[in-house]
């Protein structure tokens, strides 16, 4: 410490002899120049600490852990990972990814990128008390390019490597719903204006007719599509012609005015063709999950009695993962545009658009089918029957009435149909319609029952049980241990943010995001709204709305289900203790030199889990010898430490040699790659009673554990 604290004194002594050398004034007389005051500005989404920034005067600086920096007035200030530079802004006392993506609209797709990023680094994966930059990140950090689709930017290598090896627990891209609800919610806690789009994103769909299907759909890229299917009596209009519209679109952020251009239109007369030609203006509104189009047909300048329809959002934020809006991932490679859309009513619509070029095929027809589909369970296929179709023989249907079973392979984010082919196609789920806000609304609480599985090892014993909570719009009536015999009774309230308020335990419960596979939800509760609206998927519990489905998932908890791994770990960083030599004895950790950075090592394992509490054994250890994990939708995290001692190792008194093992892990499951993907990190410290001497090693490692059983083993350890 002396050689540091040296250092520090000199190089703070040569900086006042340098200041103060400067002078005053000058040897001519004239008045001193004042030198330009250093303003601090914060970089925020949350505040961002320990990322690299430059400006004009300040070539290689860091931000602080509130996320502050220095500038000069009028400079540009870039802040970088590495060599992952963003883009850059004028230097201010608020710099947000707004101010980088040069834009005020949260929906902006630079915007979108910069946030996912930001958001995923964060070192502790816990976004709301501020992001984290560390280290590993800036070395596995390489140029991106955040001006491109959102679809595009996820699916860069830089992007997936540099999140998969840059220390923090998330290990892929959040959602784009989880990043902008934690960005808004910063803007409107630091007070910084923004517009918010995304409120018309999504599909829209009117009821209240005599179409067997009117809707819209906004998407986050500029684009929409009008789809009017009127086919069979009573017609809504004569004469009226069913099909698709397609083209671009703004909304105005203060008038709500909403421009569209038109770029291919085979429903003639409907949709907003007639408006636009006529040049008309046309609003559009969202309030909830109502959007209403008002159009000024009389050219008054009012909107009168007969010039508004109303749209509900439609329930495309359900529990079943193939519900929304499909778009294929190289769109370039075929048309103009393609996409399915799902409805929870089992209902489809194809859509497809080729009419520039180059073609995608000659000759084809651009337009939109419309249908049914069923996925029967556990199959790896979707059978569509055609109601209407006006694309030839593109889609899934070539025709009216004959049913069409194509194979796929569905996930919660991508459907690969024909997977086996030589030409799979695949389809991304749209951003659009990922709820951005599971909000809880009163009506909703009205006579809602919800069954929570958990453990609850202090109050009602180490199973997993179902507990029940029942509400009446302003009372709850909670079953601790399902037995009916532990009540407790209270009221409620639901916040303008959708979150539920607990008054008499000063706690709040956010529904963040629907199980997929069955009809549940997972929810949080916290201290604080905040903390609930980003709580960490750990601290998350699952609500079931059917109690027979939270029995039998509970019965599988208790079912102590087992599986077998190869796991397979490669050493991804790694440093040598330093040497210690005495009269008496030479101390190193890892004194044969240590391990090679890339080497892996493999080994079978066995993971037995009971309830969250997971023992593993390794064909590799010593017999009989384990560890524990917790677990937690589908996340396992390990802490331990141990320690070896050696008593009078040179026979002098008090002579002690100590290891410390102190080690980490942690494993999400990767439903893509079917596997766990996860780090360990081990740090070993030697040390030696006499001298107070230490020697530390430092092993990280990424690691991939990959299921050796049935898919139903996997599912049933997973819970799923």
């Amino acid at each position: 410490m002396k050689g540091l604290s040296g250092m520090g004194a000199l190089v703070l002594g040569q900086f006042l002899l340098t200041a103060c050398g400067g002078g005053g004034s000058s040897s001519d007389g004239s008045p001193p120049v004042s030198e330009p005051s250093t303003s601090t500005g914060q970089f925020i989404d949350s505040p961002v600490a320990n990322i690299g920034y430059r400006t004009e005067s300040i070539p290689d600086g860091v931000t602080n852990a509130n996320g502050q920096f220095k500038y000069l007035e009028g400079e540009t200030v870039t802040f970088f990972i590495g060599d992952l530079e963003f883009p850059p802004a004028p230097a201010t006392e608020k710099v947000t990814p707004l101010d980088l993506a040069g834009s005020t609209d949260t929906s902006d797709p630079t915007v979108i990128n910069i946030i996912r990023l930001l958001q995923s680094l964060d070192d502790d994966g816990i976004t709301s008390t501020g992001i984290t930059i560390n280290q590993l990140a800036k070395d596995n950090a390489t140029p991106v390019d955040f001006f491109i689709s959102e679809s595009e930017f996820q699916n860069l290598t830089a992007v997936k490597v540099l999140v998969e090896n840059s220390g923090s627990p998330t290990t892929s891209l959040i959602s784009t719903s989880e990043a902008l609800e934690h960005f808004e919610g910063i803007l409107v806690g630091e007070g910084v204006e923004f517009v918010a789009n995304l409120g018309i994103n999504g599909i829209w769909v009117n009821e209240n007719t005599d179409n067997e299907l009117l809707a819209f759909v906004f998407f986050r890229d500029g684009t929409y599509v009008h789809l009017e299917v009127d086919e069979e009596l009573p017609l809504d209009e004569q004469p009226e012609t069913s099909g698709i519209e397609w083209g671009t679109y703004s909304l105005d952020p203060e008038t709500r005015a909403l421009t569209v251009d038109i770029d291919f239109d085979r429903n003639l007369d409907t949709g907003l063709t007639s408006s636009v030609n006529g040049g008309l203006d046309i609003f559009a509104r969202v309030s909830g999950d109502q959007l209403t189009f008002e159009i000024d047909e009389n050219g008054n300048s009012s909107i009168d009695d007969g010039e508004s329809t109303v749209f509900s959002r439609s329930a495309s934020e359900t529990m079943d993962e193939l519900v929304g809006i499909w778009k294929v991932a190289n769109v370039a490679d075929f048309n103009d545009t393609l996409a399915l859309i799902f409805f929870a009513d089992g209902t489809y619509v194809h859509m497809e658009i080729d009419e520039q070029a180059p073609f995608d095929e000659q000759p084809e027809t651009s337009g939109m089918e419309w249908g049914t589909y069923s996925v029967s369970p556990g199959s790896d296929a979707i059978t569509f029957t055609g109601l209407f179709d006006n694309n030839g023989d593109t889609g899934p249907v070539n025709g009216v009435g004959s049913p069409s079973t194509i194979s796929a392979s569905i996930s919660d984010t991508s459907i690969v149909f024909n997977p086996n082919s030589e030409e799979p196609t695949t389809f991304l789920k749209d951003p659009a319609t990922q709820p951005r806000a599971l909000a809880f609304t009163e009506s909703e609480l009205q006579n809602l029952t919800w069954y929570a599985a958990l453990q609850e090892p202090e109050d009602c014993g180490p199973d997993w049980l179902v507990e029940e909570t029942s509400f009446d719009g302003t009372s709850y009536t909670l079953d601790l241990c399902g037995t009916g015999t532990d009540i407790e009774t209270g009221s409620y309230e639901v916040l303008s943010s959708g979150v539920i308020f607990w008054p008499g335990f000063g706690e709040y419960i956010a529904r963040k995001s629907f199980d997929s596979d069955r009809q549940a939800f997972y929810a949080c509760s916290a201290d604080t709204e905040l903390a609930a609206l980003e709580c960490p998927a750990s601290e998350q519990f699952l609500n079931f709305l059917n109690k027979s489905d939270a029995e039998a998932y509970v019965a599988e908890q208790n079912a102590n289900p087992e599986l077998t791994v190869s796991w397979e770990a490669e050493l991804t960083a790694y440093s040598q203790g330093d040497l210690f030599e005495t009269e008496s004895a030479t101390m190193q950790c890892d004194s044969g030199g240590g391990p090679t950075v890339g080497e892996v090592g493999t080994e079978t394992q066995t993971w037995s889990r009971d309830g969250t509490e997971v023992t593993v054994t390794s064909d590799a250890s010593e017999p009989g010898s384990f560890w524990l994990l917790d677990f937690t939708q589908s996340t396992l995290t390990v802490g331990k430490t141990y320690q070896e001692t050696e008593a009078d190792p040179t026979g002098e008194p008090g002579d002690i040699f100590e290891n410390v093992f102190d080690i980490s892990e942690s494993y999400t499951w990767d439903s893509e790659q079917g596997a766990f993907i996860g780090e360990l990190a081990e740090t070993i410290t030697l040390s030696w009673s006499i001298d107070g001497s230490e020697s530390v090693c430092e092993y990280t490692y990424s690691v991939v554990a990959t299921p050796q059983g049935t898919e139903a083993e996997t599912s049933a350890f997973l819970g799923l």
